[in-house]
């Protein structure tokens, strides 16, 4: 967990990948510690789902393959997030190594049709002393995560999309197609919606979906070099 250590984090694991159900393979069992690290050893080759749980957050799981030429791998992080109220989204951007630097961004129109925008330098869009919408943290060291919270009705219609500040002037990169992105979209207390970078692709701007005031959910998830 990175970012912010969770401790006292549940992992477990399932056979196969995306199995998020049902029961659990084995006694592969820990708690992660006081800076939210953990460590399972020797889980049988296999495809396997790990899931992490904490009390108060949504589940997490990502998907892991085991084999005997496997070194250990010591960065398997998750990104788990506290549970909401029922009518409030989360937008949560996570990436790997590299490039170091990938941005989240909201735009969208204010209920007398003017814009906002919400993205590093402008974390925060309030309409008549009501606080919207907000952007946590600007993440320019790798993995993030950062999460975007929508407190409030949309009005119209909002953009979401990530721009690789790392590679913003190389119009012919691929890094952000290769960054291993992925955005997970959480309502109250479940994740409603989730979207991987798309790979072999040059830009640096990713525009991953449209959400409306009905919070219906249009996806783009497409790169180019235009937001």
């Amino acid at each position: 967990f990175r970012s912010q250590g969770i401790s006292d984090a549940t992992i477990r694991i399932r056979e196969d990948w995306n199995n998020t159900e049902g029961d659990y393979f084995g006694d592969y069992e820990t708690i992660t510690d006081y800076d939210g690290n953990y460590t399972i050893e020797d889980v049988p080759n296999g495809y396997y789902t790990v899931e992490a749980s904490q009390d108060g957050f949504v589940a997490g799981h990502s998907n892991i393959i085991v084999m005997d030429d496997t070194d250990a791998k010591d960065d398997f992080d998750f990104t788990i997030t506290p549970e909401l109220d029922e009518n409030e989204i989360r937008i949560v951007l996570s990436w790997g190594y590299s490039p170091s630097d990938l941005d989240s961004h909201i735009i969208g129109y204010t209920p007398s049709n003017d814009t906002f925008h919400v993205y590093y330098s402008d974390k925060y869009y309030d309409y008549q002393g009501m606080e919207m919408l907000n952007l946590d943290v600007d993440d320019t060291s790798s993995y993030g995560p950062e999460t975007i919270t929508i407190l409030r009705d949309i009005h119209d219609t909002y953009t979401y999309y990530v721009h690789d500040y790392s590679n913003g002037g190389r119009s012919s990169s691929d890094a952000l197609s290769y960054s291993d992105a992925v955005v997970r979209v959480f309502k109250g207390s479940s994740m409603i919606a989730e979207y991987y970078v798309p790979t072999g692709y040059t830009g640096t701007y990713w525009n991953v979906f449209q959400i409306d005031a009905t919070g219906r959910i249009t996806p783009i998830n497409t790169i180019s070099n235009t937001c």
